[in-house]
Protein backbone atom coordinates (compact mmCIF):
# COMPACT_ATOMS: atom_id res chain seq x y z
CA UNK A 1 0.00 0.00 0.00
CA UNK A 2 1.44 3.35 -1.00
CA UNK A 3 0.98 6.72 0.67
CA UNK A 4 -1.53 7.73 -2.01
CA UNK A 5 -3.61 4.63 -1.28
CA UNK A 6 -3.48 5.43 2.43
CA UNK A 7 -4.69 8.97 1.81
CA UNK A 8 -7.51 7.74 -0.43
CA UNK A 9 -8.60 5.26 2.22
CA UNK A 10 -8.63 7.94 4.93
CA UNK A 11 -10.62 10.31 2.70
CA UNK A 12 -13.13 7.58 1.91
CA UNK A 13 -13.58 6.57 5.53
CA UNK A 14 -13.93 10.17 6.66
CA UNK A 15 -16.53 10.85 3.97
CA UNK A 16 -18.54 7.92 5.29
CA UNK A 17 -18.34 9.35 8.79
CA UNK A 18 -19.41 12.77 7.54
CA UNK A 19 -22.62 11.33 6.16
CA UNK A 20 -23.50 10.24 9.68
CA UNK A 21 -22.28 13.42 11.35
CA UNK A 22 -24.29 15.56 8.99
CA UNK A 23 -27.63 14.43 10.36
CA UNK A 24 -26.86 14.30 14.05
CA UNK A 25 -27.60 17.95 14.80
CA UNK A 26 -30.95 17.75 13.01
CA UNK A 27 -31.86 14.58 14.88
CA UNK A 28 -30.96 16.18 18.21
CA UNK A 29 -33.05 19.26 17.37
CA UNK A 30 -36.00 17.02 16.51
CA UNK A 31 -35.66 15.14 19.80
CA UNK A 32 -35.54 18.40 21.76
CA UNK A 33 -38.53 19.78 19.87
CA UNK A 34 -40.72 16.71 20.36
CA UNK A 35 -39.74 15.45 23.81
CA UNK A 36 -38.77 18.60 25.69
CA UNK A 37 -40.84 21.30 23.99
CA UNK A 38 -43.75 19.01 23.19
CA UNK A 39 -43.99 20.12 19.56
CA UNK A 40 -45.70 17.80 17.08
CA UNK A 41 -43.65 15.82 14.61
CA UNK A 42 -43.73 16.83 10.98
Amino acid sequence: MTDADDVRLKVYLYSRAQSVMGGTSQIQKNIVATRILGLPTA
